[in-house]
Formats: structure tokens, sequence, C-alpha cells
């Protein structure tokens, strides 16, 4: 299975062109996810300064649950968005919001549920 880019733009969001911030960040779906996720998990709209330091130095903002490791949180996210952006691309899903919202929630549930089971 294949598929030809005949633009730079992201295909997407067909507004900006394809870089890498803008694969996992700036696109305006995606920062929508992190802004959803970063209200969720740590209380707070994600300043790109604070997207900026997770990503390059590992520096998480304060969670609002210290059960669930920031970092997982960070990386069950761009999983997510990894993951739906190739769907997009190879399977024609739909890029929503609603859906990457549920999918990062339900996947660090999962990650809550398999700590539960490893601690005293």
């Amino acid at each position: 299975m294949s598929f030809t880019i005949s633009s730079p733009l992201c295909t997407i969001c067909q507004v900006s062109i394809e870089t890498q911030e803008h694969f996992l960040l700036a696109c305006p779906l995606k920062s929508a996810v992190w802004t959803g996720i970063l209200l969720e998990f740590f209380g707070t709209v994600p300043l790109p300064s604070v997207l900026s330091n997770a990503f390059q130095s590992f520096v998480f903002p304060s969670i609002l649950n210290p059960a669930i490791p920031a970092s997982s949180v960070f990386g069950l996210t761009i999983l997510a968005i990894w993951d739906h952006h190739w769907s997009f691309h190879f399977n024609s899903v739909p890029f929503l919001l609603s859906a990457m919202l549920h999918i990062v929630c339900k996947s660090i549930s999962r990650l809550c549920s398999e700590l539960e089971l490893d601690s005293p």
C-alpha cells in the first residue's frame, strides 16, 4: 500500500508545510490533542516551552496524579498521534480530536492498571 504526496502542505490540516515540528506539535489538530491531554493530566494549557522542554530535555510539567509517570503521558500521546496520522494516510481514518483523546486516555488508563499490578 502506498500513497503519493503531491504537495508540501500537511495532508491533515492543509494549512502549513509539513515539518517535523508540524508533524507532532504545530498542526492545529495535533495541537488540540496536546491541549486536551495537558489539560486532562496536568491541569494546564501547553505553552510551546512546556512541550519543547518535554521533547528536548525530558523536563515535564507537574502531573495532577503522581501515580502516572508524566513521561508516559507524553510517550503515549506521541504514539497515538503517530498511529492516527498514518491511519489517516493509509486507511483514510479521519483525524478526529475526540477519537484521539479517547485513545490516549484509554492507553493511560491501561498503563495505570498495569502499574497497580506491579505495586506491592
